[in-house]
C-alpha cells in the first residue's frame, strides 16, 4: 500500500472512531439526563477538585471531559457531554459539537464516555453526603434545584 492510500485509509479509521464514540455517547441519553440531578445531589460545595465539574453539570446540563487530565496528555483537551441530548460538545457550549480531533483525543479515555460509571459513581456520593449531613443536604439540594429549574431527568427548554 503506497503512502497516500494508507493516509486515506487511517482518515477514514479516525472519522469512523469518532463517529462510533458520538454514537456511543448519544446511546446514552437516558443516563446524561440523570447526571445533572445527581451531581447537584453529589455536589458537596466545600472546594473539592470536581465541584467545577459537578456545578456544571447541574447548572448547565453539560457534563465535562477532562481527558487533558490523564497521564501522556499534554494541552488542555476538554470537551463536554450535553446532558439533554447525550452530544459532545465544546467544553461547556452545549450549542457547538465538539471537534471530530478533540473527540480523537479522548479516544484512549473512553471510560470517561460511560455515563453509567458517571451515574453509579454519583449515586455512591449522593449517599455519603446523605449520610453526613441529613435533611441539611436535602434542603440544600430541593431549594438549589427550585431555583434554577433543574428536575430529576434533564431536558433543555430552550425560546424559540
Amino acid at each position: 500500500m503506497d503512502a497516500k492510500k494508507m493516509r486515506d485509509s487511517i482518515s477514514a479509521d479516525a472519522d469512523a472512531l469518532v463517529e462510533k464514540i458520538r454514537a456511543y455517547s448519544r446511546a446514552q441519553k437516558d443516563l446524561w439526563q440523570l447526571v445533572p440531578w445527581l451531581s447537584l445531589h453529589a455536589y458537596a460545595g466545600i472546594g473539592r477538585s470536581d465541584e467545577k465539574e459537578y456545578e456544571t453539570a447541574f447548572r448547565n446540563g453539560v457534563w465535562m471531559i477532562h481527558a487533558s487530565m490523564k497521564p501522556g496528555l499534554f494541552g488542555s483537551y476538554i470537551i463536554g457531554i450535553d446532558c439533554a441530548t447525550g452530544e459532545p460538545c465544546k467544553g461547556t457550549h452545549y450549542s457547538e459539537l465538539a471537534d471530530s480531533a478533540e473527540i480523537l483525543k479522548c479516544a484512549p479515555f473512553i471510560e470517561e464516555f460511560d455515563a453509567f460509571e458517571i451515574v453509579s459513581r454519583l449515586n455512591e456520593e449522593h449517599v455519603l453526603y446523605l449520610s453526613r449531613n441529613g435533611g441539611k443536604r436535602e434542603q440544600f439540594c430541593i431549594q438549589t434545584a427550585d431555583r434554577i429549574g433543574l428536575k430529576e431527568v434533564f431536558t433543555r427548554n430552550e425560546k424559540k
